[in-house]
């Protein structure tokens, strides 16, 4: 993160391990633990996303909060980055409460001490910007060289104890003022999962059979788009399901440059040569740039009975379906 000198002396700079470490502490014995019915400990995190924001007199943000820390609690908690930045702080601290009080069920009052330092040290470490956050020690320790996982008889001790009716209704969605569902299309930098990518691919496929079967033609080379020709390509079920789901799939983002999207005629004259060579970046902004170019294209031309016409679409979905290359190996 970015080192803001002029802040630096400050008593409740947020840069400092000490301050941070305090309103860490406070948080999680006060606001969570100490907390007597639910609404106080998601008051209690919304607090602390005020405090890391600058909200809160007395405390000053760490120069960059909005873009570094923000994105670090994104990469690392997977939360949604289409969010602003104080509602990602929100979510973040919303998570570490959801697993304070996972540990707070553990049978073995040790396995929960030990886990509430692990995820208090975890958590400091996000805020701070430390480097190295694959072993993240416990604030404190007198074993800072050595990792603290939860053993396996731990482990085996973590039958949960009945909850509560408080424990309940902790984070049941009427408890919680989280933000509502959002309007927006995911971004480019959010990431794809199997699940939405095959997906994506069997519309793709059901799409070209459509098609041919009402066009009445023997392949998908033969389609052609004809504005006096019915049915129109969005008369077609199956069109509108492939145009609604690669929104729904994460294909269609709302932060692609439009100078940058695909060049959908250098694709289709030679659909094997681009369609190939394509990792899962470029796949995602082509199917992008058809469903997107098909809506601008506003009833005079059709981008996607093109792509079906040369097999690129039908490339780019068998490539989702049977590519291993394009998927994480974890």
């Amino acid at each position: 993160m970015t080192l803001d000198i002029k802040n630096t002396a400050s008593p409740g700079y947020l840069g400092h391990p000490e301050v941070v470490q305090a309103l860490i502490e406070n948080y999680i014995q006060e606001g969570l633990l100490g907390a007597k019915d639910p609404s106080m400990a998601t008051m209690a995190s919304y607090r602390m996303a005020q405090t890391f924001a600058g909200e809160i007199e007395g405390y000053t943000p760490i120069s960059g909060w909005e873009k570094d820390l923000c994105k670090t609690l994104c990469y690392r908690l997977s939360i949604d980055a289409t969010q602003s930045p104080k509602n990602i702080l929100y979510t973040a601290f919303l998570d570490v409460a959801e697993n304070v009080f996972k540990a707070v069920k553990f049978t073995d009052p040790e396995a929960t001490d030990r886990r509430i330092r692990d995820i208090a040290a975890f958590l400091g470490h996000l805020l701070l910007g430390t480097v190295d956050l694959h072993y993240l020690p416990p604030y404190g320790s007198s074993h800072a060289s050595e990792p603290h996982p939860i053993t396996q008889q731990e482990i085996s001790m973590q039958k949960e104890k009945p909850p509560t009716k408080a424990e309940r209704s902790m984070f049941d969605c009427d408890e919680i003022p989280v933000p509502g569902i959002s309007r927006r299309w995911l971004s480019r930098r959010s990431t794809l999962h199997e699940v939405q990518a095959k997906f994506m691919a069997r519309l793709i496929l059901e799409m070209e059979t459509a098609c041919i079967h009402a066009y009445q033609v023997r392949s998908s080379s033969e389609l052609r788009f004809q504005m006096d020709v019915r049915p129109s390509p969005w008369d077609i079920p199956e069109v509108m399901r492939f145009i609604e789901g690669a929104l729904a799939c994460g294909f269609v983002c709302c932060d692609y440059n439009i100078k940058k999207w695909t060049d959908l005629e250098a694709v289709n004259s030679r659909p094997e040569l681009t369609i190939g060579r394509m990792n899962h970046l470029e796949i995602r902004k082509y199917i992008h740039t058809v469903q997107r170019g098909d809506k601008w294209a506003d009833g005079y031309g059709s981008p996607i009975l093109e792509s079906l016409a040369s097999g690129a679409l039908q490339l780019a979905a068998n490539r989702l379906l049977n590519d291993e290359s394009l998927y994480d190996p974890y």
